[in-house]
């Protein structure tokens, strides 16, 4: 059995002979509430607390990767004592707040 993956923006450009034969997956960002809530559970679960702005600001700054989110939040646990605060996440990152609440960093460049 063989896969071909097609990754593409304008699936409506293909053949609906090809599309009728293909499983569409299809990917979003994850939001940034979700990953606040994700970053709040790991860390209850791995034994240190984390303001909740400190969350928001590595959810925002990970611009929907969950991946990014926990790579950061663990380093900024390294940096930290037992509390993760936004002090804490804007040393080893440069993290600022500026733009919080307004969508994702990249945006303001």
């Amino acid at each position: 059995m063989s896969c071909l993956y097609l990754l593409l923006q304008r699936q409506k450009k293909l053949p609906v002979t090809i599309l009728s034969r293909c499983q569409r997956y299809t990917f979003r960002r994850i939001t940034a509430d979700d990953i606040v809530g994700r970053l709040q559970y790991v860390a209850n679960q791995e034994g240190f607390e984390l303001d909740p702005k400190a969350a928001r600001l590595i959810a925002i700054h990970a611009d929907g990767g969950m991946r990014d989110a926990l790579s950061i939040l663990d380093q900024c646990a390294g940096m930290a004592g037992g509390l993760i605060d936004t002090g804490a996440c804007r040393k080893p990152h440069r993290l600022s707040l500026q733009g919080m609440g307004h969508g994702s960093p990249r945006s303001h460049s």
